[in-house]
């Protein structure tokens, strides 16, 4: 969720809550630059996003950078006015739900009703890059390799996505013994 308004922000969050559909992943409460913008949408990979309309020109800078980062995720725009100008530069912009406060729970529940159908039809897909990932730890024992291992294993269950596990650890490395390999 990306609205520099704390209390229209937690009004949704709660709303949100009410349903049971949707777990928030981030909550940032000012609109973030778009270097910003790229790091956390794909360190959270989230299949809706809700944009506050509350400043119209930063919608329309946001919107197609989230569209470009994750190609079909779902945006729902929302803010405390509901007026017809506001409706349609929102609409300019790609984005096809709006909600307003104050959030009513069946409106709410129709809004994801809505999302839901279309993400059924085109889920969102993270585009793949050559991005290498390192675990660093901070001293030996804390768990690096363990962590390390699981990410790797959740991202080759990715759709065509490949995966090199190297554990560079040349004195003490345990992941040919976690995952029981043979020389």
């Amino acid at each position: 969720m990306i609205c520099p308004d704390r209390a229209l922000g937690q009004e949704l969050e709660v709303a949100l809550q009410e349903t049971g559909q949707v777990m928030l992943a981030r909550q940032t409460d000012h609109y973030p630059a778009l270097t910003e913008l790229v790091r956390m949408l794909r360190t959270t990979a989230p299949q809706v996003v809700f944009l506050s309309a509350e400043t119209l020109s930063e919608v329309q800078v946001l919107t197609p950078a989230i569209v470009d980062i994750i190609p079909g995720a779902q945006i729902v725009a929302f803010g405390r006015i509901c007026e017809a100008d506001v409706l349609l530069e929102v609409m300019r912009t790609g984005i096809r739900e709006f909600v307003h406060a104050p959030f009513d729970r069946a409106t709410v529940e129709q809004t994801l009703a809505r999302v839901c159908e279309v993400l059924a039809l085109k889920p969102p897909a993270l585009l793949a890059t050559d991005q290498l990932f390192s675990f660093l730890p901070s001293k030996p024992g804390v768990g690096t390799t363990t962590v390390c291992v699981n990410v790797a294993a959740a991202i080759s269950r990715m759709p065509d996505m490949q995966v090199l596990l190297m554990d560079m650890d040349l004195n003490s490395g345990i992941t040919r013994f976690m995952l029981k390999l043979t020389n």
